[in-house]
């Protein structure tokens, strides 16, 4: 879980929106429900609006996700390498052109595997903290 700091800017029953402090790296991490510069979040700690808050998001589902689609299509890739090559050689072929035909051959078939994964279950980031009530 990553911490971060922002404003709570407006309620909405047990949901927050809040405005982090640094968005640097938003544009490219996309793991909150965002409404342009606010993040959706349960308010599990009563915060009022105007309060700067310290909250959770959920970073290492996402990491074991990016990490098994990278693994699962290198997989396919070597075994489309090797399978290629004794091809090949069987053949009576240049190595080579097996390799690359199986290799593209091995990527094509990770295609409909890395589809079947499911996208990862990254839970709704939660106000865990007030660092500063405001009035």
């Amino acid at each position: 879980m990553k911490s971060e700091e922002g404003r709570l800017v407006r309620l909405e029953g047990e949901w927050g929106w809040v405005e982090p402090a640094e968005t640097g790296g938003c544009e490219k991490c996309r793991l909150c429900h965002r409404e342009g510069k606010e993040i959706r979040m349960r308010n599990r700690v009563g915060a009022r609006v105007g309060a700067r808050v310290r909250y959770l998001l959920d970073t290492e589902e996402m990491q074991r996700a990016f990490l098994r689609w990278n693994v699962l299509a290198l997989s396919f890739l070597l075994g489309g390498l090797f399978l290629g090559y004794l091809a090949g050689k069987a053949l009576g072929r240049s190595p080579e052109a097996g390799i690359l035909c199986g290799a593209l051959l091995g990527l094509a078939a990770a295609i409909p595997a890395l589809r079947r994964l499911r996208r990862p279950q990254v839970q709704d980031p939660v106000i865990c903290d007030i660092v500063k009530e405001e009035s």
